[in-house]
């Protein structure tokens, strides 16, 4: 049997949170945000836990204030990525793994729904995995890290819904996205460390 996410949606999320505030407390936030201070990270995720469920209706658009918090914060990372030189090459191919990576995802969630026999084996946790592992290996930096996650999951959201035609209100934001996106970016933190001391342990070997 595949991996599947909890039957409630928003406990993988929830359990995710909780994690990494210990995380953060025994010393170790440089798996979520190591250029962050532990402060602000326990009061960022205090927050997301706080207002995860709650939303804000914009004109045609529902937003969940966690996940608009998220959004929020992958904007002033890639603002402050900008600010310390990223160039506009550098930007494009961001975008454009964002949406190869998106388009990718949502090609095997509709599959799955259609009960295409192939698709059904990738449950959305272990598509989640998957990505998170791809992403890590892409990408050391937890700045690049969340916006890559935090992007590929809007886009994803976004082309679901653009999709419907019948769809009035576009929702953004639902408990399984929080889901996805939790076991996604702890996956790609984990991984990305793992390769970090990996290349450490090689370096260290060759001086012996």
């Amino acid at each position: 049997m595949g991996l599947q996410l909890a039957s409630v949606p928003g406990t993988v999320a929830a359990l995710c949170a909780v994690c990494s505030i210990i995380l953060v407390f025994t010393g170790w936030r440089q798996v979520i945000l190591p250029h962050a201070s532990s402060y602000v990270l326990i009061l960022g995720i205090g927050t997301w836990l706080w207002v995860t469920g709650l939303q804000l209706r914009v004109g045609e658009t529902i937003w969940d204030l966690g996940w608009l918090l998220i959004c929020l914060v992958a904007v002033v990372m890639f603002v402050q990525l900008w600010r310390s030189g990223m160039t506009l090459s550098d930007s494009i191919v961001l975008c454009g793994q964002i949406s190869i990576i998106a388009a990718l995802w949502l090609i095997v969630d509709l599959l799955r729904e259609a009960g295409d026999t192939w698709a059904t084996s990738f449950t959305p946790l272990l598509i989640s995995v998957i990505v998170g592992l791809v992403v890590g290996l892409m990408y050391s930096s937890a700045s690049r890290s969340f916006i890559v996650v935090t992007g590929v999951l809007l886009c994803k959201e976004w082309l679901l819904q653009l999709r419907d035609k019948a769809t009035l209100v576009m929702l953004f934001g639902t408990l399984s996205t929080a889901d996805e996106w939790w076991m996604t970016y702890v996956i790609c933190r984990f991984s990305a460390l793992v390769v970090l001391y990996a290349e450490r342990f090689v370096m260290y070997m060759r001086r012996e």
